[in-house]
């Protein structure tokens, strides 16, 4: 019940901008990361701009409800289901929110955004890829990183790092060396 008092607070918080962002990171260290779905439609519904830092913390939430199921689903001996029906709903939520801060980084002149503002928006974007990998979608993922090689934010030592998690939780040996050794000539 605590958890449910505490969870509807920081929806009704999301009113504000600043507790917004920070949100997301609550629902998240107090294991409560289905709540995010809550807060994205609370966003939403009152159009607040949302910052890069909102997208990271939410598709955080996102990964670690990923990791939750997987998790129980190991434990149970479960295989092939990776999330409960609300964790879905999360990872549609998910999508949908990456299409949105995708969208606006396109409509961006790269000349003209600041550099603390490309940062904020790749670490969003490795966010994204780290829900991906937790999931299970490698081959999005890989789309997404090369879409970032073409069209921004470009890869940092963090998306390929995070790549070469996902191609070694893949056991794709020569699929990781290759980006290894592309890693290295960046």
């Amino acid at each position: 019940i605590y958890l449910s008092i505490v969870s509807d607070a920081l929806v009704a918080s999301c009113a504000r901008p600043a507790a917004l962002t920070t949100a997301p990171t609550r629902s998240r260290t107090q294991d409560m990361p289905d709540r995010a779905i809550d807060i994205w439609d609370a966003a939403r519904k009152d159009e607040i701009d949302l910052s890069p830092h909102f997208f990271s913390a939410l598709f955080s939430a996102c990964a670690k409800c990923g990791t939750t199921n997987r998790n129980k689903n190991n434990k149970s001996g479960k295989s092939g289901q990776m999330f409960s029906s609300s964790s879905e709903a999360l990872s549609d939520m998910a999508f949908d929110a990456f299409d949105e801060i995708s969208a606006w980084w396109i409509a961006q002149d790269p000349e003209r955004t600041p550099k603390h503002v490309v940062n904020d928006v790749r670490t969003a974007f490795n966010a994204f890829l780290h829900f991906l990998g937790v999931v299970d979608q490698h081959a999005v993922a890989q789309l997404i990183f090369e879409s970032m090689k073409s069209q921004g934010p470009k890869p940092d030592v963090v998306t390929y790092n995070t790549m070469l998690n996902l191609l070694g939780s893949s056991k794709d040996v020569e699929a990781a060396l290759d980006l290894y050794w592309e890693m290295a000539r960046a």
